[in-house]
């Protein structure tokens, strides 16, 4: 009987250490694929590292040459404008001069192409302002700012056949940035003058509005209106969405980048032959 149980422990300690010993080589072998795994994790997190340093340096360097194409425009915006300034006052001077009517032809010529020139410029440093330019919050007189605005549109084509109306709903100051102010004005009701009948006379309405926190604008016109098939692209920058535009097809990409930068809204609605564009300002 001692013989035999003996015989069994014996039997039972070896099948206890064949177990073991397998047990030993599954872990082994799962060390050595635990090694393996961590080998290609460390490789993957020093490619990961790498491309992220080269990313950062290409952000960088794209970050760089971004600044220095910022202030390229910013000086060529404002440096050009002495030319075509001088330009204005030259054919002004020959205003006066006894010019045979082709000269005149010439010379009417040389304004239009003149005055397309500078709103050019001026949509660039409108660009220019928005990207550099701080913030300037004071009171600013409404109807001042929008009579500038006005006459600095008499050059278009259609400003003799077009009537703006104003109504302030009883504001007469605001607090915010009056070259932003400006600037959205004059973008929004060019706009209103150009995209129309030529042929036909017109109405643009211009509507300020006051909350508790915030400045409305609504320019309507009574134009060509959007169509819903370049509604899409109508804030893309160069987008140029008729043969009546006469810019580069800046003016609403700068104002959404003004109303934007100014932690603003702006939003349209184009039906019933009247397309209705509002800028929503916050006034603190």
């Amino acid at each position: 009987m001692e013989i035999s149980d003996s015989t069994y422990l014996i039997t039972a300690l070896k099948s206890r250490n064949q177990r073991l010993e397998e047990r030993e080589r599954e872990l082994a072998e799962q060390k050595e694929e635990l090694q393996a795994q961590k080998e290609e994790l460390t490789a993957a997190i020093e490619e990961v590292v790498l491309k992220n340093n080269s990313l950062t340096e290409t952000l960088q360097q794209l970050q760089k040459r971004n600044e220095e194409l910022d202030q390229i425009l910013y000086r060529a915006s404002h440096d050009l404008k002495t030319p075509v300034s001088s330009l204005e006052g030259l054919l002004e001077l020959l205003r006066g001069e006894s010019l045979t009517p082709d000269q005149r032809n010439i010379h009417q010529y040389m304004e239009q192409k003149v005055s397309q020139m500078n709103d050019i410029l001026k949509s660039l440093t409108m660009f220019a302002q928005a990207s550099f330019d701080k913030i300037d919050l004071k009171e600013v007189l409404l109807a001042k700012t929008i009579q500038q605005a006005i006459r600095d549109l008499n050059y278009l084509p259609n400003f003799s056949n077009v009537t703006i109306e104003v109504t302030y709903d009883e504001l007469e100051k605001v607090r915010t940035d009056e070259l932003v102010l400006y600037n959205i004005l004059k973008c929004l009701i060019s706009n209103s003058i150009t995209f129309r009948d030529t042929l036909q006379e017109g109405f643009v309405w211009v509507n300020f509005s006051k909350s508790e926190t915030n400045l409305s604008i609504e320019v309507i016109d009574d134009g060509e209106g959007i169509s819903p098939a370049i509604s899409s692209e109508i804030f893309n920058m160069f987008y140029r969405g008729s043969e009546r535009s006469l810019g580069q097809g800046l003016g609403l990409y700068i104002v959404k980048s003004i109303v934007e930068r100014m932690k603003g809204q702006i939003r349209w609605i184009s039906k019933s032959g009247k397309t209705t564009f509002q800028v929503i300002l916050p006034e603190s």
